[in-house]
């Protein structure tokens, strides 16, 4: 049985029912090495993420199930192509880092976060982190102000 941590977005699944779940899927697309498209059980489409899950992939494989990490059901079409053009272009790295911080921020402030909070802030850590690497430091005007707010 594989050991990933889960499914992201709508459905947050314990490991045993995603395992049960994705069995057997097969690469629909692939959009990088560490990430394809596929059809879970419910025919829903979904992001599969795993380190080399797409390496060496074509349409019509079967995923390795030991390589899954992570599972995203998308919620529209919209939503859907959006995050996927998105996950062409941002590194493995910087997803993680993403799922990282929204598993934190759900813990600490205990509320649900809307589902694009994925496709947002990936972006904006994408870009921010691309902005340091190029040497391109912002400063923020409201940074004085933003130390001085009561914590929650």
């Amino acid at each position: 049985m594989s050991q990933y941590k889960g499914r992201y977005s709508l459905f947050l699944c314990p490991k045993e029912t995603a395992v049960k779940q994705q069995m057997g899927m097969k690469v629909t697309k692939v959009i990088n090495n560490n990430i394809i498209k596929s059809y879970d059980a419910k025919n829903q489409e979904v992001l599969v993420m795993g380190c080399g899950i797409g390496f060496k992939k074509k349409p019509g494989d079967e995923i390795d199930d030991s390589l899954i990490e992570k599972i995203y059901t998308n919620v529209d079409k919209t939503t859907s192509n959006k995050l996927t053009e998105l996950l062409e272009k941002v590194p493995l790295e910087h997803i993680q880092l993403t799922n990282d911080i929204i598993s934190y921020a759900r813990a600490s402030l205990g509320k649900k976060l809307n589902d694009n909070i994925y496709l947002a802030l990936t972006d904006h850590i994408s870009f921010a982190i691309g902005r340091i690497q190029q040497g391109l430091v912002l400063k923020n005007v409201l940074l004085w102000e933003i130390k001085r707010l009561p914590l929650l």
